[in-house]
C-alpha cells in the first residue's frame, strides 16, 4: 500500500513536472521580439555609423527648425505631424537609421514610438543637434548656431 502511495506522488510529480515545463516553453516561444533595436549614441558613435554603414538621417524637427541647419544628407519628418509614425513606415528603410532632434527630447518619443515598426536599428544623438554641434559636429546650410 505504501508503494502504491509512492508511486502515485511520483507520477504526480511527474505529470505536474511536464505541464509546467511545457507552460514556460510555450510562453516563452510566443513572445513577440521587437523588430527594431534602439541604441542612444553620442557623437563619436554617431561619426562611425556614418562612416561605416550609410544610414539613413532623420531630423524630427519642424520644418523652420530643419531649414536652419541640418545634418548632412539628413530627411526632415516633422514628429509633430499627426501622422508622423505612418509616414516612417511609408519610408521602408531597411538600413539602420539615425535620428536626432533639437536637444534629444523629439527624437527620444520618437524612436519609442518607432520600436517595433520598423525592422531596422534606430540610432538616436544623445543631445541633439546641439550636443552634435557642440562636439564640432558640421551641419548643411548653417544660418543658425545652436550653441549661441
Amino acid at each position: 500500500m505504501q508503494k502504491q502511495k509512492t508511486q502515485n506522488k511520483l507520477q504526480l510529480t511527474t505529470i505536474l513536472t511536464i505541464i509546467f515545463l511545457t507552460t514556460i516553453i510555450a510562453l516563452t516561444g510566443c513572445q513577440q521580439q521587437p523588430a527594431s533595436e534602439t541604441i542612444t549614441s553620442n557623437y563619436e558613435q554617431i561619426n562611425q555609423i556614418i562612416k561605416n554603414e550609410n544610414p539613413t538621417i532623420v531630423d524630427v524637427r519642424t520644418p523652420e527648425e530643419y531649414n536652419k541647419g541640418h545634418l548632412e544628407g539628413a530627411i526632415n519628418m516633422n514628429f509633430y505631424e499627426n501622422n508622423f509614425f505612418e509616414e516612417m513606415e511609408k519610408l521602408q528603410i531597411n538600413k539602420p537609421i539615425i535620428i536626432y532632434c533639437l536637444s534629444g527630447h523629439r527624437s527620444d518619443l520618437a524612436v519609442k514610438g518607432l520600436k517595433g515598426r520598423l525592422n531596422v536599428t534606430i540610432y538616436e544623438i544623445s543631445g541633439g543637434i546641439m550636443a552634435w554641434q557642440e562636439n564640432g559636429g558640421k551641419i548643411t546650410e548653417a544660418k543658425y548656431n545652436y550653441l549661441e
